[in-house]
C-alpha cells in the first residue's frame, strides 16, 4: 500500500485507545561592532577568504582560551585551541536599540576533527557594561543534550570571556557539538554572513550556513539566525585529551538543570517565550500577494492545473514566493522553494493535501527532493470548503530526502505535517484542525523507516477541540511503525498539548508487530501543557531500544518533570 493511500478519509490511521493503555573555511575577522535591537552586530567584518586561520598554538595570554599546560597521557596532548580569531574589534560603534532587550542563548555548531576534550567556552562581550556579560556558557551534544555548563563572572570590560568547565568533556572525532552563551540582557556579538562560509583549522571545523544558532527558550540553540551570522561563541578544545566526562551521543543520563531561566506558562502566548504562533509564522504580510489562478496561472517552473485545482511544480530549483494560491501545490522537482505565500485548499473527494511533496528514486516524474516550505500560511478548510484537506504538508511516497518545513502557520487540515524519510520540521504553528467524521488527528507525524527526521521548536496545541461524528486527536507528535521500522526521529523543544497521549514513541502502528523495536527515537526537552491529554504524556516509547532517549521533558505550567 502506497503512503498516499494512508487510510483515505482519515488523516491518520491511529485510533484513540479505548482505555488508558546557517568552502573550506578560514577564520572570520572583526572590524566593527554595532549594537542593534539588544544585539551587537560586528559590522564590516573582514571576509573569510581574506583571513588566515589561527595557528594551533594558544593565543596570547590576553585572549588565550587556556594557559595551563597540556595534560599528558600515553602521548602528550596539544595545547588548547579554538576556532575563532582572538582579535579585538576596532571602530566600535553604538546604535541605541529601539526594542526592549530579551534573554537569548546564542551559539556555534562545530565538530572535532580529531578526538579530544572541550575544556570550556570563549564568548565575546561587545560592550563595556557589566550587565552585558553573558551569564553562563554551555556545551551541547549532537542530539541537544547539555554536557557541561559554567557560570561567567560579570565584568564591565569589553573583550573575550573564557570559562572552564568543572571537568573536561571528551568529544568524538567527526561528531557535531554546539557551544553557547546565555545572555539575560539580550546583548550579544554578531557578524552578519559570518558563517556564509565555514571555519576550519587542523583540529576543528564549523559548518557554513547551518550555523549561527540561537533560541529564546530552554535547551540547545537550534534556530539558525537569518543571514548566517557568527555570534562569536567559541570552544576551548584540547586535541588528544582523554580526561573528562563522556561526550558521545549514547547513554540515558538525565541532563543537569539548565543554566538560565525557564519561563512558565507559555501556552497562552507562545511567542512571549520565543515559540511559534500567529505573530512569528507565515508570510510577513498577505498584502500584495499574487493570486493564483485569478492573476497568474504559470511561472518559472510551475503551472496551474484547473482540473486538479493545483499548482504542479516541475522545474528544478523553482521558487514560488508571495503567491495567494486558491488550491494545492504539488512538488515534483528537486530543490523547490515555496515561501511567504498563502495556500488554501480543500481535500476534495480524493482527500488531497495542501502541499504535497512527491519523490520516488525510480520515477523521473516524481523527484521532489530538497523541498523547502518556509513561512507560509497553509489552510485546509478555506471558505466554502465541504471537506478538509488531509495534511498541511506531506511527503506522499515516504521517501523525499532533505525536506525543510519551517515557520509555517497551519490550520484547518486533518493533520499538520507528515515527513517520513529525511528532513527538519521546525518553528511551525499547528492549530485548529479540520475534521471529517472518524478522523484521528496528529500534529506532526512519521510512520516509520526514517533516515533522519528532526522535529524541533514547533508549537502544536491541539487540546480542547470538539469534533462531530467521532474520532479525535491521537497526539500532537506521533511516531509509528506503520510502513517501516520506527527509527532516527528526534522530537525536541516543542510546545505541545492534546491527544489521547501527547507523544507516541514508535512502538505502535497497524504493522508494528512485524518491525524491530524502535531505535534512535529521542524525545528531549519538550514543553507539555500538563493535563491537556486524555490518558497521559507518552505512549509506546521503548526505553530499551538502542539510542532511544527520553529526557528533560517538563510541564509548561510550572517546570515539573514529565515522566
Amino acid at each position: 500500500m502506497e503512503r498516499q493511500m494512508l487510510n483515505p478519509g482519515s488523516p491518520d490511521r491511529r485510533r484513540a485507545p479505548t482505555a488508558p493503555r546557517r568552502r573550506k573555511l578560514a577564520a572570520v575577522g572583526l572590524s566593527g561592532v554595532v549594537v542593534l535591537g539588544g544585539a551587537v552586530t560586528l559590522a564590516n567584518a573582514q571576509s573569510a577568504s581574506g583571513v588566515t586561520a589561527p595557528r594551533e598554538s594558544a593565543p596570547s595570554s590576553a585572549s588565550s582560551p587556556a594557559s595551563s599546560p597540556a595534560s599528558s597521557g600515553s602521548a602528550r596532548a596539544a595545547a588548547p585551541v579554538g576556532l575563532l580569531r582572538s582579535a579585538k574589534p576596532a571602530q566600535l560603534a553604538r546604535v541605541r536599540s529601539v526594542d526592549a532587550p530579551r534573554p537569548v542563548r546564542v551559539g556555534m555548531r562545530f565538530k572535532a576533527k580529531v578526538r579530544g576534550a572541550a575544556l570550556g567556552v570563549r564568548v565575546y562581550q561587545p560592550v563595556k557594561r557589566k550587565s552585558a556579560t553573558p551569564r553562563s556558557a554551555q556545551l551541547w551534544s549532537p542530539t541537544g543534550k547539555r554536557l557541561a555548563a559554567a557560570r561567567i563572572k560579570g565584568s564591565a570590560g569589553e573583550g573575550w570571556k573564557t570559562v572552564r568547565f568543572a571537568k573536561p568533556v571528551r568529544l568524538r572525532a567527526g561528531a557535531f557539538y554546539t557551544v553557547s552563551a546565555f545572555s539575560p540582557s539580550g546583548t550579544y556579538a554578531r557578524t552578519d554572513s559570518g558563517f556564509r562560509s565555514g571555519v576550519a583549522t587542523r583540529y576543528l571545523a564549523a559548518p557554513a550556513k547551518m550555523n549561527g544558532v540561537f533560541n529564546h527558550a530552554l535547551g540547545a540553540p537550534a534556530r539558525r539566525g537569518a543571514g548566517h551570522p557568527n555570534y562569536w561563541v567559541d570552544v576551548v578544545f584540547r586535541p588528544g585529551a582523554t580526561a573528562g566526562g563522556g561526550g558521545g551521543t549514547g547513554g540515558t543520563t538525565t541532563p543537569p538543570t539548565p543554566a538560565g531561566p525557564r519561563p512558565d506558562g507559555c501556552a497562552p502566548v507562545p511567542s512571549a517565550c520565543g515559540y511559534p504562533d500567529a505573530t512569528n509564522t507565515g508570510p510577513a504580510s498577505v498584502n500584495g500577494l499574487t493570486q493564483v489562478p485569478e492573476a497568474a496561472t504559470s511561472g518559472a517552473g510551475w503551472k496551474w492545473n484547473p482540473t486538479y485545482k493545483s499548482i504542479f511544480v516541475s522545474g528544478t530549483g523553482a521558487v514560488l514566493d508571495r503567491l495567494d494560491v486558491h488550491g494545492a501545490v504539488v512538488i515534483d522537482a528537486p530543490n523547490v522553494t515555496v515561501s511567504n505565500s498563502r495556500i488554501a485548499s480543500c481535500g476534495g473527494s480524493d482527500d488531497s493535501d495542501v502541499v504535497a511533496i512527491r519523490y520516488k528514486s525510480s520515477d523521473a516524474s516524481y523527484q521532489g527532493s530538497g523541498a523547502r516550505v518556509v513561512n507560509n500560511e497553509i489552510i485546509g478548510t478555506p471558505a466554502g470548503c465541504d471537506r478538509r484537506a488531509r495534511s498541511g504538508v506531506r511527503d506522499i511516497y515516504g521517501a523525499a530526502p532533505n525536506v525543510l518545513v519551517k515557520g509555517n502557520d497551519i490550520s484547518g487540515t486533518g493533520n499538520g505535517i507528515t515527513i517520513e524519510h529525511e528532513g527538519v520540521v521546525e518553528d511551525n504553528w499547528i492549530h485548529d484542525l479540520g475534521h471529517v467524521a472518524g478522523d484521528h488527528h496528529s500534529g506532526i507525524s512519521n510512520h516509520g523507516g526514517a533516515a533522519g527526521v528532526v522535529v524541533r521548536h514547533n508549537t502544536v496545541l491541539l487540546h480542547g477541540q470538539k469534533f462531530a461524528g467521532g474520532g479525535g486527536v491521537s497526539g500532537a507528535l506521533t511516531v509509528y511503525s506503520d510502513f517501516g521500522h520506527a527509527q532516527n526521529v528526534t522530537l525536541q523543544d516543542n510546545l505541545i498539548s492534546g491527544g489521547s497521549y501527547v507523544v507516541y514513541g514508535g512502538a505502535s502502528g497497524d504493522q508494528s508487530a512485524q518491525w524491530p523495536t524502535p531505535t534512535n527515537i529521542k524525545i528531549l526537552s519538550n514543553r507539555f501543557v500538563c493535563g491537556d491529554w486524555l490518558y497521559g504524556a507518552y505512549m509506546a516509547f521503548e526505553r530499551g531500544g538502542a539510542g532511544n532517549e527520553l529526557a528533560d521533558n517538563y510541564c509548561d505550567q510550572d517546570g515539573r518533570a514529565v515522566r
